[in-house]
Order: C-alpha cells, then sequence, then structure tokens
C-alpha cells in the first residue's frame, strides 16, 4: 500500500483481529495467533496436544487394545493381572470381585451401532445464552447479558433418529420430549447417583398433589417411550491409582446398589480396565494442557474423576461408527475454547488447590473446578477432530 507501493500490506488485514505493522506483519489480540490473526492459539495447538494424549483421541478415537467394555464371568478373573503389579493388590481384586460375581453378564456385551447419541441433562439442551451487551454486564441476568433464549424444539426429533441413545443418571425426558428426545436405550449411572438411589429404594415420597408413593426400582426411572426394564443400564464406578501404577480395588460398598436398582436383566458395570483406561486419557490430557498452557491449574495438573459426558462418548465410540454429544456444544455467539464469556467475566476464587475456580450463577454451577470445565471440552473437541464425533 501508500502512494509508491512502498508498505507491505498484512495479510487479509489481520482479519480485523489484530494491527498491522509497518513491516507487514500483524501483532495479533491475544489468544490468536497466524499470519492473518486467524486462528485461535488454542486450534493452533491442537495438534501438538493430540501428539502428546494418543489413543483414544486418535484418529479412530478408539482405545489402542480391544477392551472389555463390561464385567463379566470371563474377564473378572484377569482384573487382578491387568491392574496390578503385587499378589496383594491381585488378592484385593478377587475379593472385591465375590460381592458381585453371580450378578454379572456370561460374556462382553458389545453391539455394533451407525450413530448414536450422547444425550447430557445440560441446561444447554433447553435454552442458550446469548453474549453479553458491548456496554458492559447487564442487570438481572445470571451471565450478565440478555435474558436466556430457548433452542430450537426439533432437537429431541433428531435425538430420536439415532439407534443407541445415552442418558447420564435419570435424566428426565417427560416434558422436555422436544428438546431431548423420548426415546432412551442406555444409561450410564455413577455409582454415587446408584448410592443414592439405593438409599432411597422402599422409602415413601411425595411427588404432588399430596400423593405419596413408594419408591421401587420399576417405578424410579425415566425410560421415556421403552418399559423401565427395558432399559440397559451402565454403571461407573471410579478408579483410583496406588503406588507402583496398580489401581485400587473397588469397594465392596459401591457393588451393593448394583443389584438392587435397576430393573430387568439388562444391567452392567463398566470394565475396570476401561474405566482405568478412560482415567489414564484423562489424566494424560489434563498433563498435555497444563505443559502447553491451555489449563487453568496453578501448580500441577490434580488427579480428577473422568466427567459422564466424557465417559458415556469413549464407551460409544467403541461400539458405533458416528457418535452426536447433545448438550456439550458451544453457541455461535460465544467465543471460541477455551473460555466462553461468562468464564471471562466471573471472578475466579483462589483456593489453596491445584486448580483455579470460578463462582458463577447458572448456567455454570458455582464452586466448581475450571480446569476441568476445560479439560473436558478439550477433550471433546480432540474427539471431534476424528470425523466421528460431533457436539451439538
Amino acid at each position: 500500500s501508500g502512494a509508491g507501493c512502498e508498505s507491505p500490506r498484512c495479510p487479509r488485514a489481520c482479519s480485523g483481529a489484530g494491527t498491522c505493522l509497518p513491516s507487514g506483519v500483524c501483532a495479533c489480540a491475544p489468544g490468536l495467533v497466524g499470519e492473518d490473526c486467524s486462528t485461535t492459539r488454542f486450534n493452533h495447538t491442537l495438534p501438538a496436544l493430540l501428539d502428546r494424549v494418543g489413543s483414544p483421541f486418535s484418529s479412530n478415537a478408539k482405545f489402542a487394545e480391544n477392551l472389555d467394555l463390561v464385567m463379566s464371568y470371563k474377564s473378572v478373573h484377569k482384573y487382578g493381572f491387568m491392574l496390578c503389579n503385587t499378589a496383594a493388590c491381585k488378592a484385593s481384586w478377587d475379593f472385591s470381585m465375590t460381592t458381585i460375581f453371580s450378578s454379572l453378564a456370561r460374556d462382553d456385551v458389545r453391539a455394533s451401532y451407525t450413530d448414536c447419541a450422547v444425550v447430557t441433562s445440560s441446561r444447554r439442551m433447553l435454552i442458550r445464552q446469548p453474549p453479553p451487551p458491548p456496554g458492559g454486564a447487564g442487570a438481572g441476568t445470571p451471565s450478565g447479558g440478555a435474558p436466556p433464549l430457548r433452542r430450537r424444539s426439533s432437537t429431541g426429533e433428531e435425538i430420536d433418529r439415532h439407534q443407541m441413545i445415552i442418558r447420564l443418571d435419570n435424566a428426565p425426558t417427560k416434558g422436555f420430549e422436544s428438546f431431548v428426545g423420548r426415546r432412551t436405550t442406555h444409561r450410564l449411572v455413577t455409582a454415587e447417583y446408584a448410592r443414592h438411589v439405593h438409599g432411597m429404594l422402599r422409602t415413601v415420597t411425595q411427588i404432588s398433589n399430596a400423593t405419596r408413593t413408594l419408591v421401587t426400582a420399576n417405578g424410579w426411572w425415566d425410560a421415556g417411550t421403552s418399559p423401565a426394564d427395558r432399559l440397559v443400564y451402565l454403571m461407573a464406578i471410579k478408579m483410583t491409582t496406588m503406588n507402583k501404577g496398580e489401581w485400587r480395588a473397588i469397594d465392596r460398598s459401591m457393588l451393593a446398589p448394583f443389584r438392587d436398582i435397576f430393573p430387568g436383566p439388562r444391567r452392567f458395570v463398566l470394565s475396570p480396565v476401561f474405566m482405568s483406561r478412560a482415567h489414564a486419557s484423562w489424566e494424560r490430557l489434563k498433563v498435555a494442557m497444563k505443559e502447553l498452557g491451555l489449563g487453568c491449574y496453578k501448580r500441577k495438573a490434580s488427579s480428577t474423576h473422568v466427567p459422564s459426558v466424557l465417559l458415556a462418548t469413549l464407551y460409544a465410540l467403541q461400539m458405533c461408527k458416528r457418535v452426536s454429544v447433545y448438550g456439550a456444544g458451544v453457541d455461535p455467539e460465544e467465543a471460541q475454547l477455551p473460555l466462553p464469556p461468562a468464564l471471562r467475566q466471573a471472578a475466579y476464587r483462589e483456593r489453596d488447590t491445584d486448580c483455579c475456580y470460578f463462582a458463577h450463577s447458572p448456567p455454570y454451577r458455582s464452586d466448581a473446578p475450571l480446569c476441568n470445565f476445560l479439560a473436558n471440552r478439550v477433550a471433546l473437541q480432540l474427539l471431534v477432530m476424528s470425523k466421528r464425533v460431533s457436539v451439538k
């Protein structure tokens, strides 16, 4: 540019997201990189992150080994050998399994599907949060912006067209069918929620209009259009590591609800080997995020358990060609990863922990660990790169 064409132009005028220096080089705004400032620092770092975390975030989005997905007669005796290095650890696994052995499936359960859906219980399934006004925070709204907007109501029909539909815990469908669909084929239930249900069984509860009812396994679950005893229930028990790379045997008390709270014969416990691999992958991801400066870790990547939505997605990917995750996406109005506007405005709460926390009203749960929130979104983004996952 210039009268004598003496000044070099910046590529694409820095995409309107940076300053064009006299040398023709863009000085990009914070968080953006690339010769024309068109790439977020997060997306620029994704390939390096993918190289570090490996399976199952690799190209095929599957674990490197052919894992059993659920506990069975044939696999239960192998857990001590696959998860332990010492005789004491192996003995603890053998003892733990005696509680549940008679209730296990005869063999691993593995079907083949084309299109599968993981449906979260997120508030995002019903509404979306518009961006805050340019002039600053508004009054009377959770995130300082305009009032929440209802989502399109055709999502339910889209979800119902999938062959396998996984919902988390007892996420409801009744009354929300146009948004979340009517059908349910699988429910992934955390051990903590299972213990809660177990404590409620055979108690009397008031539901509405002073009506009192006895809590039963068959009546507790929201089954949508299917009978509750036709659903597949997948119980997920958290795994914890010990010294020498060993995995602690499952607490027998965590297995007790499995026999009582699920109606029908289609009840399974996710394989400890599958759970250990998912946990190890989650830990590698957080460590890599910290090393690349993508997380919100103050010292080190603290050990936490795999989020249910990510666990359900990894499970589905072992059997499905394509998986759609509903309720975990980012609206076009929101900023790209890693921080949506609501989190950028939130005041981070400093604590003596390994992770930043944020205090914020809905749609983000208060006192939630920000680094784990970000890591879950990054994990889903990496799976999207496999071309087998879409996040909506």
